[in-house]
């Protein structure tokens, strides 16, 4: 079953993509001819979900600038859900 996930944190794109290419070393598939248009492949429990990552404009509150990113994953619920799980641990939690 296909499913999908959109996040929109205050967390910095070089964050996460430093996240998924080297903590946990997911592959890269280019989404079209744009050198920067890309998504990574993320597989769990014999399901595979495709991630794709957008820098939005930062949100100013005050003399304080909040970076923002959106994170999409779509494909097989439990990839999508183990994605959404490993997310929550490493940014959402105390320790992340």
């Amino acid at each position: 079953m296909e499913t999908e996930i959109a996040i929109d944190c205050g967390i910095s794109s070089k964050r996460i993509t430093s996240w998924l290419d080297e903590e946990l070393g997911l592959p890269r598939t280019h989404l079209d001819a744009t050198p920067d248009s890309f998504a990574w492949l993320y597989s769990a429990d014999a399901s595979q979900c495709r991630i794709m990552v957008e820098a939005l404009e930062p949100r100013q509150l005050g003399a304080i600038k909040l970076e923002r990113t959106f994170l999409t994953a779509r494909g097989g619920k439990r990839a999508v859900d183990a994605l959404q799980k490993q997310f929550t641990l490493r940014f959402a939690s105390a320790g992340g």
